[in-house]
C-alpha cells in the first residue's frame, strides 16, 4: 500500500512539474515588449537651457536683434501685410549654443505658451523642461525657468 501511494505522490509530482514547464514555455514565447533608445530618450524628463526666440530669427541668427513682430507672421516688417485675426504659423524654437542649433518647443496640455512668451521671449539662460522627442526635434514643455 506504502508503494502504491509513493508511485500515486512521484507520478502528481511529475504532472505538475510537467504542467509548469508548459505553463513556463507559453510564457517564454511571448517576447517582452522593448522600448528602443528614442523612446527610452522621450520618456524621461529632459532639460534644455539656451536662448528662446522664434525659428525665422534663429535661422538668420538674429537673437537680442529679432523684432517681436516675428512672433506673428515669421519675419521683419510683416505687420504692413498681416491684418489682426489672420491665423499665425509661429515656431518658436530654444536655441541651445552649446549643441548648436535649436528645438521645437511644443506646450503640453498643462503648459501655458502666452506665460512663456511674456516672460521669457528673446532672452537668454531659459532653461525648457520637458519630455523629448528626438525625430523632431521638438520638446513637449511642461514648465521652464529663467537664469542669469
Amino acid at each position: 500500500m506504502k508503494i502504491i501511494l509513493s508511485i500515486l505522490l512521484i507520478v502528481s509530482i511529475l504532472q505538475s512539474k510537467e504542467n509548469i514547464s508548459k505553463d513556463d514555455q507559453s510564457i517564454k514565447t511571448v517576447a517582452p515588449k522593448r522600448e528602443s533608445p528614442a523612446d527610452k530618450i522621450a520618456s524621461k524628463h529632459f532639460r534644455k537651457k539656451g536662448f528662446l526666440t522664434t525659428k525665422w530669427c534663429a535661422d538668420r541668427g538674429l537673437f537680442v536683434d529679432c523684432k517681436l513682430e516675428t512672433l506673428v507672421c515669421q519675419k521683419e516688417e510683416c505687420f504692413r501685410e498681416w491684418e489682426y485675426g489672420q491665423p499665425t504659423d509661429t515656431q518658436i524654437v530654444l536655441y541651445v549654443h552649446d549643441d548648436l542649433q535649436y528645438y521645437y518647443i511644443k506646450p503640453s496640455k498643462r503648459f501655458r505658451l502666452s506665460k512663456l512668451i511674456e516672460s521669457a521671449m528673446s532672452r537668454d539662460g531659459v532653461t525648457i523642461i520637458g519630455k523629448y522627442i528626438p525625430k523632431s526635434t521638438t520638446i513637449i514643455a511642461n514648465d521652464f525657468t529663467i537664469t542669469q
